[in-house]
């Protein structure tokens, strides 16, 4: 296979590309009623629904892009690299703090990103997960297409 094409992660916060779906649900609808609302209506939700975060690697052309797909279309100029070493996965810790009044309380969990390494000095992050093993799972196929291996450096 000469393109691995991987979506990342979501271009908008959690949430928010559901929220696109309902959207473009009710500009089909207003479409009906008057195209000059329904159909921006439309196009908001359908972007807000597909935007996100994508990687493509071109075994052939020796290149890769790691850049934002809008409607179809992926930004991001094309790097070139000379070989893929492998995948990896590590843990790290991810946390969030809240306020409320004069109450503060921070929440940590342990996530698990993948990363794609070209060489010593280039690294593309891939996903980030919470379970360890549902990234493993969902990196075989990337692994497989670009016939490279996957280290596991967690630790577990």
């Amino acid at each position: 296979m000469a393109i691995v094409s991987v979506r990342t992660t979501s271009f908008f916060p959690t949430g928010l590309p559901f929220a696109g779906y309902i959207v473009a649900g009710f500009g089909v609808l207003f479409i009906f009623v008057n195209w000059m609302v329904g159909f921006p209506v439309l196009l908001i939700g359908v972007v807000v629904a597909t935007t996100h975060y994508r990687l493509i690697v071109d075994t052939q052309s020796m290149t890769y892009k790691d850049g934002v797909w809008f409607l179809g279309f992926c930004t991001g100029p094309k790097v070139p690299f000379e070989r893929i070493e492998y995948l990896f996965v590590k843990a790290s810790r991810e946390s969030q703090t809240m306020y409320v009044r004069v109450v503060r309380s921070t929440v940590q969990k342990r996530v698990f990103d993948a990363y794609l390494k070209f060489s010593e000095t280039v690294k593309v992050h891939v996903s980030t997960r919470d379970n360890k093993d549902e990234l493993l799972r969902w990196l075989q196929p990337i692994a497989t297409a670009l016939k490279v291996r996957i280290n596991d450096y967690t630790n577990e």
